[in-house]
């Protein structure tokens, strides 16, 4: 139980960031905003005063995992009401990605952006550091791609489209209203 005398210099940051991204987690899987979730116990009341800019600066960040891959999200509301989504990703130990999706006013996907670093084996060789980048645009609907593999043009497999789209959609969903 925690006591409404508490003070905010005592409060462990890293425990209070566990509380944060489990309370945002929660209203994520909700769809209930953060400040409403708060507000429903007298202990998160006090969590609340407590650690008001720790949770204003992870109100826009989320975890988020599909399959092996682990990433953090960033939210950025811009004043026309797009959205941008940043994306740090990790797949265990072979690689990373960072990517950057873009939402229109409405929520329309509109593209993405990703560069990678993966270890990779291609054929009978042994595995080796791979970099790619993949650029998927959404124009009246139709999505179009390029890649590139180690600086030289990849060729785009459908399974990839689908991937981005369908990684895009659940992202928006995770979005801060």
């Amino acid at each position: 139980m925690i006591s409404s005398t508490l003070q905010p210099t005592r409060i462990n940051p890293r425990r209070a960031a566990c509380v944060v991204t489990a309370v945002l987690l929660l209203c994520t899987a909700c769809d209930t905003r953060a400040g409403d979730v708060l507000a429903m116990s007298d202990s998160a009341k006090t969590l609340t005063h407590a650690m008001d800019s720790l949770a204003a600066r992870s109100a826009n960040r989320v975890l988020y995992m599909d399959g092996d891959e682990r990433s953090e999200l960033e939210f950025t509301r811009k004043p026309n009401g797009a959205l941008e989504v940043s994306q740090e990703a990790t797949f265990g130990d072979d690689g990373k990605a960072t990517r950057r999706y873009s939402f229109d006013k409405d929520g329309r996907f509109l593209g993405m952006t990703e560069s990678r670093s993966q270890t990779a084996a291609a054929g009978n060789q042994s595995p080796s550091l791979m970099r790619s980048t993949l650029s998927v645009l959404v124009e009246a609907g139709v999505p179009t791609a390029t890649k590139s593999v180690d600086g030289k043009p990849g060729v785009v497999q459908p399974f990839e489209i689908d991937n981005v789209q369908r990684r895009a959609e659940a992202i928006r969903r995770l979005a801060p209203r």
